[in-house]
């Protein structure tokens, strides 16, 4: 990996199914990225989930994650979270807690993988400690303010969604509110009823 900015970047062809080991990465069971990857403990190798191509690699020192995505998709390929109080590292960082709403620096972004027709899957930590007063993200269609964005009721979120409501004159946001606990936690979005009536389940992770 080549330094790029504050991360290390390349791009990586990976295969479906394939089996790799990663070296030069201290505690390399907290950097990998948990949406592309599978960690088989027992032989300490990764097998990557994601589909066959080439992809955008990023890895930074300071946070210690591997972020995976392709910076040119646009939906239907792809959905992005963009906001505050979120990261797709497994754990906090203090940093966090005064940065978001940015569309180009991937630690304040996260790509969400299409995992079925009209389901797209990513994995972030979701905070109660940011500077302006939890998470608040939104899924945006392209990495521009004019994106469409996907629109959410209560009554359409399954799983741990304990504490998360939707938000906002337009209903575009989701927040963290009493009863809501802070962690990681796997978003899984459902477009197929289309993005004003967006299905969100939400699995918290250990």
């Amino acid at each position: 990996m080549m330094a790029s900015g504050n991360y290390l970047y390349a791009s990586v062809d990976f295969t479906k199914g394939q089996n790799f080991s990663i070296s030069g990465i201290d505690n390399i069971e907290q950097a990998y990225n948990r949406d592309f990857f599978e960690y088989n403990a027992e032989t300490k190798t990764y097998k990557f989930i994601g589909e066959s191509g080439k992809w955008d690699v990023y890895y930074s020192l300071e946070y210690n994650y591997i972020w995976i995505n392709k910076m040119t998709d646009v939906a239907p390929a792809t959905y992005w979270i963009i906001g505050h109080g979120f990261s797709s590292s497994p754990t906090w960082n203090s940093a966090f807690n005064s940065i978001g709403w940015d569309l180009n620096d991937v630690k304040q972004l996260a790509y969400m993988r299409l995992v079925e027709p009209n389901k797209y899957q990513a994995t972030v930590y979701l905070s109660d400690q940011h500077d302006w007063g939890g998470f608040d993200i939104q899924i945006f269609s392209n990495r521009t303010w004019d994106a469409q964005f996907a629109v959410f009721s209560n009554d359409l979120f399954t799983g741990d969604s304990s504490g998360v409501s939707a938000a906002g004159g337009s209903m575009a946001d989701l927040v963290g509110g009493e009863g809501f606990t802070p962690g990681y936690y796997r978003i899984t979005l459902d477009v197929s009823d289309g993005l004003n009536k967006s299905k969100v389940d939400f699995k918290r992770l250990p």
